[in-house]
C-alpha cells in the first residue's frame, strides 16, 4: 500500500485513501477546467 503499515488492512486502507485522493484531484481539475472555460467564454463575449 501507500502507507507502510504491516498487514492486509493497510492495502484496503491505502486503496480507499488513493480513491478518495483520485476523486478529489479529478474534481479539482474539473473545477479548474470549468472556470477556465467560463473565463475564456466571458472574455470572448466582451471582445
Amino acid at each position: 500500500g501507500i502507507l507502510n503499515f504491516p498487514g492486509e488492512t493497510n492495502d484496503k486502507l491505502s486503496t480507499a485513501i488513493y480513491r478518495i485522493y483520485a476523486n478529489l484531484i479529478r474534481t479539482v481539475f474539473d473545477q479548474i477546467f470549468y472556470l477556465k472555460l467560463v473565463c475564456s467564454l466571458d472574455s470572448s463575449a466582451k471582445l
